[in-house]
């Protein structure tokens, strides 16, 4: 998965083979260019010795020492880290627990204590809410979001890309938000039960299959297909108004391959950085994110 930190250290999380490892991020900037990494390395600090599942599809999130493996069909696992040092329990807190869905693709944090699991319910897709019990050793499954006119297994890609991912939105003196693109983009509070809201301001034929909230600035930016799935690109919204984002800006990024394939699969944004990542690439592409006023003047000129 992709993370993006204005730090010069953070915690990557891998998921390979079954077994989790965690490293220590380090890079040095290129002197000429501020915004231009010259150097990066990692360097090994942790490796779990038990196994997960993590078929066919998987996603792993940490927040505040607790690390949730989504499992794919094969039940989500739990893990603690030492937030200092960033390394791995040896064994998982909880392993393999099935909450009665066919299987969960991704997750997202909520809190160190909640997850919110991209879900296939056997009657279509959506995000499970589970409290994580780690005295007990349990997933304790609370809510069901459900997404309607899903992307369904459209533009997946394995092992540990599936088009239903979610993001949260930490807001300072509000409610937390969580927002999930499954083609159609929804926000929900994870926390309280009800209908998710459907947001109507993306372009149409844009379907959202990534997002990343960037809470400092009050944006969310989805990554997606355009032209019934031929191109690739991402969208802005401005969240201030959270159950009614604004559309800010589209920037269309690549041609697609056959059945979707080189298609973007991941987005980060912080602070004015807007990353994204193609699939077949090694490449990581960089945006800068405009002021909203400019970007959405400049959109409505554009389209007039």
């Amino acid at each position: 998965f992709l993370t993006f930190n204005s730090q010069s250290i953070i915690i990557i999380l891998l998921c390979i083979c079954q077994v989790d490892l965690s490293f220590r991020f380090r890079r040095q900037n290129n002197t000429n260019n501020r915004n231009r990494v010259s150097g990066v390395s990692l360097d090994l600090i942790g490796c779990t010795t038990q196994s997960v599942n993590t078929s066919p599809f998987v996603g792993i999130a940490a927040m505040g020492g607790t690390l949730v493996v989504s499992g794919g069909t094969g039940g989500a696992s739990v893990f603690s880290y030492n937030t200092n040092t960033g390394v791995l329990s040896n064994r998982a807190t909880i392993r393999n627990e099935d909450l009665g869905d066919v299987g969960h693709p991704d997750v997202t944090m909520v809190t160190r204590n909640i997850a919110a699991l991209s879900t296939d319910a056997q009657r279509g897709f959506g995000i499970v809410v589970s409290n994580i019990n780690m005295k007990s050793r349990s997933l304790d499954r609370t809510r069901f979001f459900r997404v309607q006119n899903t992307v369904g297994f459209d533009h997946a890609i394995r092992p540990a890309n599936f088009p239903c991912g979610s993001s949260m939105y930490f807001r300072k003196g509000g409610r937390n938000l969580l927002y999930v693109a499954n083609g159609p983009i929804t926000v929900q509070d994870p926390r309280k039960n009800g209908s998710p809201t459907v947001v109507t301001t993306a372009p149409d034929g844009f379907e959202a299959l990534a997002v990343d909230v960037n809470s400092e600035r009050s944006v969310a930016v989805f990554g997606g297909v355009i032209d019934d799935g031929e191109s690739s690109a991402y969208v802005v919204l401005d969240i201030s108004d959270p159950l009614a984002p604004s559309f800010v800006n589209m920037q269309v990024v690549g041609r697609n391959g056959r059945n979707g394939s080189g298609r973007i699969t991941s987005v980060a944004s912080a602070g004015r950085n807007i990353v994204y990542v193609m699939d077949g690439s090694s490449k990581i592409g960089h945006d800068r994110l405009q002021s909203l006023a400019n970007s959405y003047e400049k959109n409505i000129q554009s389209i007039a």
